[in-house]
């Protein structure tokens, strides 16, 4: 605790060199700057400077149950404040200047009972007034998003403030001698709104500096970005610092790196700071927010290091995932780890609409943690992958609707991370999930290859996007059967009497077509008999919302395995070997994994139907 005590006096004392300068020994008011609170949401402080023996009053009130703090003889800089406290006993906190005439600073304090109350411990350290919550119990999330979509920000929009004429510094009176004692009560309100709009915000940036070619952005609060958005003519990448401020003209100036990029802040508006990296190769430009959210590096992926973070060598696991559906529009995935989150997260549109979540510093997650994890209307899983160029990372991709917008936000302490993911449009209402057997069937094999272009086999596709969907599902805790493993001969009565066999919930062949015409493209998926079509249908809607390729539909069809299987049983053409641009996307690992990954929701949206 004294080291976090020690930090948060360090930010204290760094805040107030941001606000106007008063001579402590001028005014006989103690003013009143800021309110912060410490990580672990066990320590609220009030910091300011001038009359260190202000009178404190502290009285109890209930329904609500309140403590009120009042302060007499001081004055606020910056009229009403409020703080989101890391405390759940704790349900709101403001400060205002309660009074003029006399001089007196309210704070009131409303908690989820009269105990609680009981527990604050007030006391006063020269120029700090110390409110004590270490028996009540601490929350988890933080209040301020970390990061969160946004909408497209046109191009006209984004020519940034160069100058900072919004918030010079205010000068009280010509000898700065603090807050004059002359002043009328209408004169001290004035002033006290002139100044709200400089220092009421979550982060005022203090830092921008380059460093081995990554630029590092550090400020005192609680930083924040939006949705990173690529504009043309000329290419660059454009993102947002919400709620933030530069504290000087000093950081507009543009940074040039070793690579020839160059990264610029600029002050939007009196609320924004905007980020603007003018690059031909936007994409692999990396965001990473620091754990205690007061730093943010801007880094090529090849080029990424953390050194400057806190905690930048803790290494650990995920120890906790929560999928938590709040209603047909919204879900929310609770990530808690063993050391601070570091890391990067984006959202990606083209070509599927996705969630990459990079971990720097923690490994995936156990299967014990992931098996069991509830698909919602928002939620359709996680894929994970090795985190290349670091050895306790991860990386995390996450499919999303259309219509789902993300936002997200860390714990105080850094530990756990809360990904919201909200539908704009109503989507259906999921089931409980229904587990049971499926049996994936990769088409041909052996010494039938199926589709042959440029030396490229359809049965080598088939069994990679098989063993696909076979991996997705027993991660969802679905028993698979496969009716060929690797490259051999199996009938198609074979195939029939594995699957009649197994008596499986559903049957699924997967195909990938070909034309004499080179100019076909799409998606296509056959059924044959009535109780097959539902299955079909959820099957096609997730491959034409996860795979960039055409609509051509559901159809039916006198195909063997479907006609001849005693369960719903389709058949899914993945896209044409024939055309050479469709050709060259089937074959990559991206179009592969997206391929399983909509048969896969398409598998389990239909079992959660029944």
């Amino acid at each position: 605790m004294k080291g976090r005590f020690t930090g948060l006096l360090f930010l204290a004392i760094m805040f107030v060199n941001l606000c106007i300068c008063t001579c402590a020994n001028a005014d006989s008011r103690f003013i009143i700057r800021n309110i912060i609170s410490d990580k672990s949401g066990s320590l609220i402080a009030i910091t300011g400077s001038g009359n260190q023996n202000s009178e404190i009053k502290i009285s109890r009130l209930n329904s609500p149950d309140r403590l009120i703090v009042d302060v007499s003889n001081s004055m606020l800089i910056g009229q009403k404040k409020s703080l989101n406290i890391n405390n759940t006993s704790i349900k709101t906190l403001r400060i205002a200047q309660f009074s003029t005439n006399p001089d007196i600073v309210r704070l009131v304090l409303t908690a989820d009972s009269a105990d609680s109350l009981k527990k604050i411990k007030v006391s006063r350290s020269k120029n700090i007034i110390l409110l004590g919550l270490n028996e009540l119990k601490t929350a988890r999330a933080s209040e301020n998003p970390l990061y969160k979509d946004r909408e497209d920000i046109k191009p006209h929009e984004e020519t940034i403030s160069q100058d900072l004429n919004r918030i010079e510094p205010i000068t009280i009176n010509a000898d700065h001698s603090g807050i004059s004692q002359d002043l009328s009560p209408s004169d001290k309100e004035s002033i006290l709104k002139s100044l709200q709009d400089r220092i009421d915000h979550n982060i005022v940036l203090k830092v921008v500096r380059n460093s081995e070619n990554r630029v590092i952005i550090s400020g005192t609060g609680i930083l924040s970005i939006t949705e990173p958005i690529l504009l043309e003519n000329p290419r660059r990448l454009v993102f947002d610092i919400p709620d933030g401020i530069v504290s000087s003209e000093d950081l507009l100036i543009p940074v040039s790196l070793k690579n020839g990029d160059v990264i610029r802040l600029g002050q939007f508006d009196t609320n924004t700071v905007r980020v603007v990296i003018e690059t031909k190769d936007p994409e692999k430009y990396k965001t990473l927010i620091s754990p205690d959210m007061q730093s943010l590096i801007i880094s090529p992926e090849k080029e990424i290091s953390f050194e400057e973070f806190p905690d930048s060598d803790s290494k650990g696991r995920i120890q906790d995932i929560k999928i938590i559906k709040k209603d047909s529009l919204t879900t929310y995935m609770l990530l808690t780890a063993e050391k601070p989150f570091i890391h990067d997260i984006k959202r990606v549109t083209s070509p599927e609409n996705k969630l990459i979540l990079e971990l720097f510093n923690l490994k995936r997650p156990s299967k014990e943690l992931i098996v069991n994890l509830e698909d919602t209307g928002q939620f359709h899983g996680i894929h994970f992958e090795h985190l290349e160029n670091f050895a306790h990372g991860s990386k995390w991709t996450f499919l999303l609707n259309k219509t789902t917008k993300v936002e997200s936000k860390l714990s105080l302490d850094g530990r756990m991370l809360e990904i919201a993911l909200k539908d704009v449009i109503p989507v259906a209402v999921c089931k409980p999930k229904t587990r049971g057997k499926i049996v994936i069937d990769a088409g041909h094999g052996g010494q039938e290859p199926g589709a042959v272009k440029a030396d490229i086999y359809e049965k080598d596709i088939t069994i990679k996007m098989a063993h696909k969907v076979k991996e997705y599902l027993q991660d969802a805790g679905y028993k698979v059967v496969m009716t060929r493993e690797a490259d051999e001969n199996v009938s198609l009565k074979q195939r029939t009497d594995i699957t009649n066999a197994e008596n499986p919930n559903v049957f699924v062949s997967i195909h990938v077509n070909s034309s004499e015409s080179p100019n076909l493209t799409g998606l296509e998926t056959y059924y044959y008999t009535s109780q097959s079509k539902e299955l079909a249908k959820s099957v096609h809607t997730k491959l034409i919302n996860y795979v960039n390729s055409k609509d051509n539909g559901i159809r039916t069809a006198r195909f063997y395995v479907i006609r001849n299987t005693e369960v719903p049983a389709i058949l899914v053409e993945t896209g044409y070997m024939s055309n050479n641009a469709e050709r060259a996307d089937i074959i990559t690992e991206n179009r592969i994994n997206l391929t399983a990954k909509a048969i896969t929701d398409g598998i389990i949206n239909y079992l959660k139907s029944k």
